[in-house]
């Protein structure tokens, strides 16, 4: 029962942060495009993670909400930004044991962010 309720929260949280990205005057194509391309990937290795992951797995759909928020905020503030996207990172590590993709896939939406903002 609330493993089923944890996927359909991941699925409603990051269909929001692909709409947040494509509705994003701050975003140029190119990172919208890439972004977007991360997070359905995120949201696909995020249904496989095991029930009892489902916390960790919400977690990490949590994180990269906040930090596509943080980002195409008017003002992004890097602190947050920053502190975001450790959290997202360190939330993938909960789960590295049972879906190492997930990982290396916020770990990818981190750098792009990164180059986003230095760019």
């Amino acid at each position: 029962g609330t493993f089923h309720g944890t996927i359909l929260n991941v699925n409603s949280l990051l269909s929001e942060v692909t709409q947040t990205i494509n509705a994003s005057p701050q975003l140029d194509q190119s990172i919208r495009d890439e972004l977007t391309k991360l997070m359905q990937r995120l949201q696909t290795e995020l249904q496989a993670v095991p029930d009892d992951h489902a916390e960790q797995a919400e977690a990490v759909a949590t994180y990269a909400k906040s930090l596509v928020e943080t980002v195409t905020s008017e003002k992004p503030n890097k602190t947050t930004i920053t502190i975001t996207a450790d959290g997202l990172k360190r939330a993938a590590e909960t789960i590295r044991t049972v879906a190492p993709a997930v990982v290396q896939t916020a770990t990818q939406i981190v750098e792009a962010i990164k180059q986003f903002l230095n760019g």
